[in-house]
């Protein structure tokens, strides 16, 4: 959304469904491997592989949601993954970005079938954005 490089997993699957993972502080896809030095965060800015932004500042949500808002335009762009039945499974920073993105930028979330917030931060903003449609 601001020009930062997010880098992340697409894991193809025979399905018309496509779930979006935001993952945790300090996680990155392949979940903790703390313990190896190259796997020391993967997917949000700031961590592992993904771009800096911000001058390396974690905003627990109010910096990071752009990278939420960036991945769901990205799918939705894809001819493979545009137009499948889209889901959000996000935890802690990542339900705390989620909900950020969803309260400033609803109309990137139309489409969104539903939305787990799991483990933020801030218990009574993932109330306000879990959704089902």
């Amino acid at each position: 959304m601001d020009g930062v490089p997010i880098d992340g997993w697409l894991s193809p699957a025979d399905s018309d469904k496509l779930i979006i993972h935001n993952h945790f502080l300090p996680g990155n896809r392949y979940g903790y491997p703390g313990q190896l030095p190259q796997f020391g965060g993967l997917g949000i800015r700031n961590f592992g592989m993904s771009g800096a932004g911000n001058g390396d500042t974690v905003g627990i949500g109010l910096l990071e949601y752009r990278d939420v808002v960036g991945s769901v335009r990205y799918a939705k762009s894809r001819p493979d993954t545009g137009s499948k039945t889209t889901f959000l499974l996000s935890v802690c920073l990542g339900a705390d970005s989620t909900c950020v993105a969803m309260a400033r930028h609803p109309e990137e979330f139309e489409h969104i079938r539903s939305s787990t917030p799991s483990r933020s931060t801030s218990p009574r903003s993932s109330l306000r954005c879990t959704t089902t449609r």
